[in-house]
């Protein structure tokens, strides 16, 4: 079990838009060279990466007013993207290793106040974020600023290091307001009192009421503190995050992170996380679109302007940490972020938090259209993205109900992702109050009846009250068969909170049909599942009509129909030795005519068609003509992007063939889908409909299955 580290508010001042400091901005030009000479012949514009990967010297002439001599300087780089050594003026004066701290100099003894003065730092990769050099007094500066809370009591105590030359007295004091971000009434802070090495003490009283911070109200308190003519600002929050028998909570609220797993692999282009305060607002605005309240960076720690907007809009987040250094590192510059809720040791699986997927869909890129387009599929990068698409958002849907009913799962975290379906769509599963209805299965004969329990997950800050949950079942045309209230009252904060459950027979069902079943929450929320009714027809309905020959082989017998003129349907399934990867969906040709003969599809293999694909392996189709696709065509991984089939129809000889790899053969008297399948096949064969479009020789057809 990995045990998380809670945090609660830990600061230290930083960067450089602290009030009545003199600062220089070090962004622009760089002269910089590679490796380890420092024969500088060429210009690089920081902040931003540098074209090499490998070590590079980086070097900038910087004036340096006369007024700072009797100041205390810092040179401040946010995110360097690796080690640097500093050196100022020929001097090194000193290096540093974190990556995922701000690199901080102090470089008062190397400046010349006055004149030019060289900058030169070796780094590899490049530097990102603030750059630049920023003044404090000399005799009295405030060196870290770190807070302890009391919800109870409301209050902050605070602790401040204090640097600089002056010996601390009795009239060196530090003083300070506090508001809540908003407002404008301000709450002056006790005065300051001096503690052993350098220490001062105050403590901030939050006023006659608290305001707790989460993800629905996020609340942010400001403060600020003055010792001297230095002023410090900082935005806090206060929240307690817990675990109560067992269930997270925070400020006592029972909650669940539901996330999404931050690799730094969506920043690709740049080889850095963003270091704008904007971007991370719209990419955690969109995964609240998305229902998701918690992100974990897996393997590094983001920037400070990422816990700036996680805490403006009420996200919470994980950061992965390689040890007690950069731990205590992390605590100490992020640390009064309420948004900043776990640290947890590099890479190690949190077990309650379910880890899902990954379920990839079909890339739609210019390579992947080239390769499309050299195998015959020119037109079909769209549909395979939709169809793997729309199976992606089934099986993410699958696992995240499972997850919201599970009363032992703290949330779930899936991979870095980008989703197909829109956000309108993919909250009716993945929100903060969600309806859940556990089907036993989806396939029905129509001798059986619908009998599915309803369940509510609520995540909101609070009971529902006086809320009335409904259903209905409708067909394909939106005609709906049945409905009715489950149950009226209030829905606790809770898992799989019990709402009644749907009944309803179906031997009103005559033909081969696609339901949905749709629960509404309060009118207005709803999810939705689809199920599928086939008649309860016996085997020995499915009837082999006498001019068709069914065989699993292309032996003599089904040679000798074909040459004269006959119909063959090979059941294939088990015999192909063509073994690739797992496919990313399968695309169905909703308007081959197989389909009008009693089978309804989607462009996808929806649930329905599990029973049919399960254990049934694709034939490699890119010996057959080149504008030749199967009906039914599983989409190969995009590396290779095969075109691949399991049905195909042939002109043989001088007779017809249809050819599949599913399996319709076997235990057809509890395999509804297969039996459907079956049947439509026979009748498709029968009808003037069957008329393919391509002519084989018997060899070839053969080695669609031996090759």
């Amino acid at each position: 079990m990995i045990r998380l580290l809670f945090i609660y508010i830990l600061c230290m001042v930083s960067g450089l838009s602290a009030a009545a400091q003199e600062t220089i901005e070090l962004t622009g030009e760089w002269a910089y060279s590679v490796g380890d000479s420092t024969q500088y012949n060429d210009y690089v514009t920081l902040p931003g990466t540098v074209p090499a990967n490998e070590k590079v010297w980086l070097s900038k002439s910087v004036y340096v007013p006369q007024t700072w001599e009797k100041k205390h300087v810092t040179l401040f780089l946010e995110r360097p993207l690796g080690e640097t050594t500093l050196f100022v003026n020929g001097q090194e004066a000193g290096r540093q290793t974190s990556l995922i701290i701000p690199h901080q100099y102090d470089i008062s003894d190397y400046l010349v106040p006055g004149q030019r003065n060289k900058i030169a730092i070796c780094v590899n990769k490049g530097i990102v974020g603030l750059m630049g050099l920023k003044t404090q007094s000399k005799k009295l500066y405030i060196d870290k600023w770190t807070m302890r809370p009391d919800i109870q009591m409301g209050l902050v105590h605070q602790t401040f290091n204090i640097g600089g030359t002056k010996r601390l007295i009795g009239g060196d004091v530090l003083y300070g307001d506090v508001w809540q971000i908003g407002h404008e009434d301000k709450q002056p802070i006790e005065w300051g009192n001096y503690l052993e090495d350098r220490q001062m003490s105050i403590t901030a009283f939050l006023g006659n009421e608290t305001y707790l911070w989460d993800e629905f109200r996020p609340r942010l308190y400001g403060i600020c503190a003055t010792l001297g003519n230095e002023y410090q600002e900082k935005k806090f929050g206060i929240r307690m995050f817990s675990v109560n028998s067992g269930q997270l909570c925070i400020n006592g609220c029972p909650i669940w992170l539901n996330g999404m797993v931050e690799d730094g692999s969506r920043f690709s282009e740049t080889g850095y996380p963003p270091m704008d305060e904007d971007t991370w607002t719209d990419i955690f605005k969109k995964c609240e679109e998305y229902g998701l309240n918690y992100m974990r960076f897996r393997g590094y720690c983001p920037p400070e302007a990422a816990f700036a907007a996680a805490d403006k809009i009420g996200f919470y987040l994980q950061t992965d940490s390689c040890g007690e250094t950069e731990l205590q590192q992390m605590m100490e510059t992020y640390g009064h972020h309420p948004s900043l809720m776990m640290l947890t040791p590099y890479s190690a699986v949190t077990q309650r938090i379910q880890e899902l997927g990954p379920w990839p869909a079909f890339p739609d890129t210019k390579e992947v259209r080239d390769k499309l387009r050299d195998n015959g599929m020119a037109y079909q990068a769209e549909l395979f993205m939709m169809a793997s698409g729309k199976q992606q958002t089934l099986r993410y849907k699958d696992e995240i109900e499972q997850n919201l009913r599970d009363k032992d799962k703290a949330g779930f975290l899936m991979p870095s992702f980008s989703p197909y379906a829109k956000a309108e769509e993919w909250r009716e599963f993945c929100s903060p109050v969600v309806a859940l209805a556990q089907f036993p299965k989806y396939v029905y004969a129509n001798t059986d009846s619908l009998i599915v329990p309803v369940g509510i997950y609520n995540a909101m800050y609070g009971e529902i009250q006086n809320t009335r949950t409904a259903f209905y079942i409708s067909d394909d045309s939106m005609k709906v068969k049945t409905g009715g209230i489950l149950s009226v009252g209030k829905i606790p904060v809770a898992k799989n909170v019990a709402a009644g459950t749907v009944c309803f027979p179906l031997d009103s069902i005559k033909k081969p049909e696609r339901l949905s079943l749709v629960v509404t929450v309060a009118g207005k929320l709803k999810n939705k599942w689809d199920f599928w009714v086939y008649p309860t027809d016996s085997v020995e309905t499915v009837d082999v009509p006498q001019d068709i020959c069914i065989t699993d082989t292309l032996n003599a017998k089904a040679l000798d129909v074909l040459k004269n003129g006959g119909k063959v349907l090979l059941t294939a399934r088990g015999k192909v030795q063509y073994n690739g990867r797992e496919a990313l969906g399968t695309y169905i040709e909703q308007s081959h005519p197989l389909f009008k003969y009693d089978f309804p599809t989607d462009m996808w293999a929806n649930r329905n068609w599990q029973e049919l694909l399960d254990g049934s392996l694709a034939m490699d189709l890119t010996a057959l003509p080149k504008d030749y696709l199967s009906p039914i065509q599983p989409i190969d991984q995009p590396e290779t992007c095969r075109k691949l089939g399991m049905l195909v129809e042939a002109n043989v000889l001088k007779g017809k063939l249809l050819v599949t790899t599913m399996d319709i053969a076997n235990g057809l008297d509890r395999r509804l889908v297969a039996r459907q399948m079956r049947k439509a096949i026979l009748s498709y064969m029968q009808g003037d409909d069957f008329k393919p479009v391509i002519t084989l020789q018997p060899q070839t057809v053969s080695s669609l299955i031996t090759k």
